[in-house]
């Protein structure tokens, strides 16, 4: 075990100031100042049993870690029953580097809701004190716990045990037998936790190594065969795989030009389809919007009228309503006058009654008033005699409870005296002399050691006969395991001889095969190119030979316009016959002087003549004309646009003709070109005759593969056993090796064993020699029986003396209590005179107050008197207010409805002058827009929402046709004559698809041949290193476990126990040495028991047994000190105090003196020692005291005072 040594220089701590309020029994703010307690390094705490002594080292360590050793939880239940906040504030020094700081450490809780031992903390602060200004460290609980462990090193529980030395523990300590010395020690120190922790970190180490080995092994099984011969396969596999990739990839770069060419051509000829369909629907509804286009221009004109016809309709309604409210107005005015005169009548009946009544009503309120003040002043003389009354009471009550209180009192004072004598003469009976205490300790301990002594023989020999056995057992397992190994080399061997026959069976090379698959591939893509370059050249004479058809029925339809010429004179004849007939409709219009709308002349000196004709009138004349130009001109355009398509189409296929031969030309260029690349032996033979090649070509290659693959099988399968039986081979050495090192290890602790057991015999043979004659010399058959009896006597004359102190405080508070209550009762007695003679003065004020309110109302209750009063005089004032408020309200109505009235007689005039000239504009632009009536207005009327609709569905319309012919023009400019049938436009898109897949799958081949390369090469690399991996690691497994065999068992925690042991004794010999002027030293004998180095007797070495009441306690001291010593070496600060906690009670007078001596001697300005006792003896001899007195019955907390000597 490393033991934590410090290079940052050495720190000490040393109190200065302590406060503490509300916690445990000290209830009141409390301060210690340690700078004067400690100023000749030797102090004393002192009080007695249950004061709060150790509270105070409570204090600190609540302070420094927010934590108390005996409390629940750290704080459960130490907050005092009578407070509500426990406060602690520690000033400490701390010296590092011969500079010192001071820290002042503050802590404050409070009691938690609903609980009465729980606790919260409220603040927590940890501040450095400078001259220049403090500086806050840490002001967070948490914070302030790893600020303070920072500072001084060390955690809460070593704290404590380096602070507080149990003097009675360690004299335990000291005459212990061996085993509980090193449990101790264990404990203190951790070894135990420290082995297991050792042992488990070198368990996951080995675990951590043995999974690794698992995984590299793991790693090599899953890579496989790995070799030379599969990477050049590989890579032959690659290279076919590339040149098949870039012979179909030149095939589809062929088949892409014709595939989109025959797709735009077949996209553009089903568009133009769609858009001829839609544009004779728009054709079928035009009339209806012609319609639609005179309903909106009827519409638009009937809109513009119907803002004046709405404003006449709405002048005449309010004038309707003008004419009803001047009636109603006419009517209300009449009734308002009547109630006028009503309402002023009433008004002066009121303002008479309240001139007359009201005076006398406030006289007799002021005499009602003046009775109800005597009647308040009655009710607080009774509030006064109740008081009175109450009090006289209570102070009866307490004077006769302080008499009874006096008498228990004095009777409890005279059972305490009696109790007092008991106890002291208890004490002197079971009094020990310390001589013959020192034999029997002396003698109990050589029994304890006898009896340990044989049981560490027993244990010892137990321990040599089992490492025989299993020695024994190791040699023999070692020889069984030799056979076993050679039967493993054996197989090894086999399997290596089979695998390299194997190797040299081997028929077919795999990169032959890669090579003639390319060669299949190559050849394979050059015939499927071929065929398709066939199948090619027929569609195109296909196609050749279907434009000649078409030309023959393009020539047919031509053939068929020619009559387009007669159909153009017969429609010039019909237009001037319809130009005739409109002169003379135009003519008989014509008037003189007045000019003409197609020339502008004034005069008509030669008008059109009528034109006779069979059809009526010269009107419907017009009108059947024009119904027979529109279906000539119709029949026209529809002959025209015919032949320009018929036109267009043979000019189209003219140069598609011309476009088809070229193409055939180019085909044959190609297919020449791909015989050309086939091998020589392949170039005579037709594609049919090629295919039959190349497929009896394939077999023979799967037939070799099929071989490859069975000899590659077997191969792997010889790999697999080999590397098996090797790793099961190599597992034999290292377990050997294992064995051999155990084996070696066991040997060598089986002498250490029998060497421990000869020891052990031998100290229990002397040790029985040692005890045997003491029992001669004593007489006592069990020493530690007769040890125990004296302890329990100890115990009882401890317990007594405490008792015999708590009753003699007691005796002295009971007659402070006594005198207390005496001095209580004399005073509440004279209270008591006091308030009767008080009373009776009230009494006779009450009784002249009760007959001046009797006499002036008598019975009657004074308050409803006067609200009666009050509620007379409102009425009266509240209705003459009400009666000239109903007059102004009816003045103020009437004076309004005057005015109103007015108002509408003027309105009415004004809307009888605007209906009048309103009505005359209407009929004037009725005529001017060409209705006769409102309702043909309202007939040809719509909303703007309808009208809008309706001009936005011929817009469109409009727009829809225009849009449509612009599209049909374009797609027929963009076809430019070409087409192309559903047949062969399936054709060539399957034949494009066909490409694309075997495209992809190429690819996929190529890709998958080159991933299987980087991968042989990648796990080519791994084999290497793994192997190197798996070497590093057995070496490293082989180790871990030789060193986990030499931990076994508990034996390096007792070594490391053992060297504390004399790190311990050393410097406990030298503390002792200051201790005893040099006379004592303390040693380990061979069974690391203490003994005591005599040097006053030429340093003659005899057991710690042998001691003195006063040298055992010494040792005891010097022994603790070392201890704390050790357990400050865990942290960098070490402590400048500490405190002896009681021990000294079964000292005699002169063993005192001695311990005192010493103990001045040990203490210094550096190092401040503290005794915590209450022997009366000790206090006397300490010149610095702290007395801390218990807590008092009048509920006052403990206090702590501070005495010099």
């Amino acid at each position: 075990m490393t033991w934590k040594k410090y290079s940052r220089g050495v720190r000490k701590v040393r109190p200065r100031y302590l406060e503490l309020e509300g916690l445990q029994s000290f209830k009141e703010l409390q301060s210690i100042d340690f700078d004067r307690l400690g100023e000749t390094g030797l102090f004393g705490i002192f009080g007695p049993t249950g004061s709060g002594k150790s509270t105070i080292l409570d204090a600190i360590t609540l302070a420094l870690y927010g934590n108390v050793q005996r409390a629940n939880r750290g704080t459960q239940g130490i907050l005092n029953l009578s407070s509500a906040n426990v406060r602690v504030s520690f000033t400490f020094d701390l010296v590092k580097d011969k500079k010192r700081k001071s820290y002042k450490v503050e802590r404050e809780y409070r009691r938690k809701k609903d609980s009465e031992n729980s606790i919260e903390s409220r603040t927590a602060r940890l501040i450095e004190l400078n001259p220049s200004g403090d500086a806050v460290i840490a002001d967070k609980p948490g914070e302030v716990n790893e600020a303070v462990i920072e500072l001084i090193g060390l955690q809460f529980d070593d704290f404590t045990r380096s602070v507080v030395l149990p003097q009675n523990k360690f004299q335990e300590f000291l005459l212990s037998a061996k085993g509980d010395k090193t449990k101790m020690l264990e404990r203190i120190f951790y070894l135990e936790e420290y082995g297991r922790e050792l042992t488990e970190k070198l368990n996951r180490r080995l675990g951590r190594i043995r999974n690794r080995l698992s995984g590299v092994e793991r790693a090599l099984s899953v890579l496989g065969d790995i070799s030379d011969a599969s990477l050049k396969d590989s890579e032959a596999g690659l290279i076919a795989a590339e040149k098949h990739r870039k012979s179909v990839a030149e095939a589809l770069r062929a088949a892409e030009d014709e595939y989109y060419g025959a797709k735009e051509v077949w996209e553009l000829s089903a568009e133009y389809r769609e858009t001829e369909e839609k544009y004779q629907e728009l054709l079928a509804g035009r009339a209806e919007i012609d319609l639609m286009r005179i309903s909106c221009k009827g519409a638009e004109a009937a809109r513009s009228l119907m803002d004046r016809i709405n404003d006449i309709k709405k002048t005449g309604g309010e004038l309707e309503n003008v004419t009803k409210e001047l009636e109603r107005l006419n009517t209300s005015l009449c009734e308002l006058e009547g109630q006028l005169e009503q309402g002023q009548a009433e008004l002066e009946s009121a303002t008479k009654a309240r001139q007359e009544k009201i005076p006398l009503l406030i006289g007799h309120r002021t005499k009602l008033e003046k009775v109800l003040k005597t009647k308040s002043e009655l009710e607080k003389i009774e509030e006064v005699l109740r008081k009175l009354r109450n009090e006289h009471v209570i102070l009866k009550k307490k004077v006769d409870d302080w008499n009874e209180t006096i008498a228990k009192q004095k009777s409890g004072l005279e059972g305490l005296l009696k109790e007092a004598a008991g106890k002291k003469a208890r004490t002197e009976a079971i009094k020990v002399e310390a001589g013959c205490r020192d034999k029997i300790r002396y003698g109990a301990s050589l029994e304890e050691d006898l009896e340990r002594l044989q049981k560490e023989k027993e244990k010892q020999k137990a321990k040599y006969e089992e490492m025989a056995d299993i020695i024994i057992l190791q040699e023999q397992e070692i020889e069984s395991f030799k056979e076993t190994g050679l039967k493993l080399l054996k197989e090894k061997e086999a399997i290596q001889s089979s695998y390299e026959q194997h190797k040299k069976s081997k028929k077919w090379d795999r990169n032959d095969i890669h090579k003639e698959e390319t060669k299949y591939y190559s050849i394979r893509s050059i015939v499927d190119a071929l065929k398709l370059k066939y199948k090619d050249m027929e569609q195109l004479r296909q196609k050749e030979l279907e434009n000649g058809k078409q030309f023959e029925a393009l020539d047919a339809q031509l053939e068929e316009l020619s009559e387009i010429e007669s159909l153009r004179l017969l429609l010039g004849e019909r237009k001037k016959e319809q130009e005739g007939h409109a002169a003379f409709l135009l003519a008989q219009n014509l008037k003189e002087n007045e000019p003409c709308p197609v020339c502008g002349a004034v005069t008509h000196p030669n008008p059109a003549a009528h034109r006779k004709n069979g059809h009526g009138t010269e009107a419907e004349a017009v009108k059947e004309l024009q119904d027979v130009i529109r279906k000539l001109e119709t029949q026209l355009r529809a002959m025209e646009n015919k032949g320009i398509k018929l036109g267009e189409q043979r000019n189209n296929l003219k140069k598609q003709q011309e476009e088809l031969l070229s193409d055939i030309m180019k085909k044959q260029e190609e297919q020449a070109e791909l015989i050309e690349r086939l091998p020589e032996d392949y170039k005579g033979l037709t594609v049919p005759e090629i295919e039959r090649a190349l497929g009896k070509n394939g077999e023979e290659k799967q037939e070799k593969l099929k071989d490859i693959e069975l000899w590659e099988k077997k191969l792997a399968e010889l790999e697999e056993s080999h590397k098996k039986i090797a790793e099961e081979y190599n597992r034999y050495q290292v377990e050997n090796s294992s064995m051999a090192s155990r084996l070696e290890a066991d040997s060598k602790h089986l002498k250490d064993l029998e060497k421990a057991y000869t020891e052990a015999k031998e100290a229990w043979a002397e040790k029985e020699r040692t005890y045997t004659a003491a029992v001669k010399d004593t007489g006592i058959g069990s020493m530690r029986d007769e040890l125990r009896r004296i302890q329990e006597k100890d115990k009882e004359a401890e317990n007594t003396y405490e008792e015999l102190q708590i009753i003699e405080q007691n005796i002295s508070e009971l007659r402070k209590e006594i005198d207390k209550a005496e001095e209580a009762r004399k005073l509440d007695m004279e209270k008591l005179s006091e308030n009767t003679a008080e009373g009776r003065g009230f009494k006779y004020q009450k009784e002249e107050k009760e007959k001046e309110i009797h006499d002036f109302i008598g019975d009657k209750d004074i308050e409803n008197e006067i609200l009666k009063t009050e509620d007379e005089i409102s009425f009266l004032t509240k209705g003459e207010q009400k009666a000239q408020q109903n007059v102004n309200t009816l003045r103020e109505r009437y004076e309004k409805e005057v005015k109103d009235k007015k108002v509408l007689e003027k309105q009415s005039e004004i809307y009888r002058n605007k209906l009048s000239d309103d009505r005359k504009k209407l009929d004037k632009e009725l005529a001017d827009k060409g209705f006769s009536s409102l309702e043909e207005v309202e007939e040809a009327f719509m909303t703007k929402e309808e009208l809008e609709e309706r001009v936005k569905i011929i817009k469109e319309y409009e727009k829809a046709e225009s849009s449509i012919t612009a599209h049909k023009a374009l797609i027929e400019k963009k076809l430019s004559g070409r087409s192309i049938t559903e047949e062969l436009w399936q054709e060539i898109n399957r034949r494009y698809e066909e490409l694309k897949l075997e495209k992809e799958n190429s690819i996929a081949r190529y890709e998958s041949e080159k991933n299987r390369l980087e991968t042989i090469k990648s796990n080519y690399e791994n084999w290497l290193l793994l192997k190197k991996e798996l070497k590093e690691y057995s070496k490293k497994k082989e180790h871990l476990e030789l060193i986990k065999s030499l931990l076994k068992g508990n034996s390096f925690i007792e070594y490391i126990s053992e060297e504390r042991l004399r790190y311990i004794a050393r410097e406990a010999s030298e503390t002792l040495g200051i201790l005893t002027r040099h006379k004592y030293g303390l040693e380990l004998d061979t069974e690391n028991g203490f003994v005591i180095r005599d040097d006053a007797n030429g340093g003659i070495r005899r057991p710690v047994t042998t001691l003195s009441g006063g040298e055992t306690f010494l040792t005891s001291l010097a022994l603790a000190l070392a201890l704390s010593s050790q357990i400050q070496l865990k942290g960098q600060s070490p402590l400048e105090f500490f405190f002896l906690d009681e021990g000294f009670g079964t000292l005699d007078s002169s063993l005192l003196d001695t311990v005192i001596d010493a103990l001045e001697r040990l203490s210094t300005r550096e190092r401040v020692i503290g005794l915590i006792s209450h022997v009366p003896e000790l206090k006397s001899r300490i010149t610095r005291r702290l007395v801390v007195e218990a807590p008092m019955v009048n509920g006052s907390g403990s206090r702590v005072i501070m005495e010099k000597a």
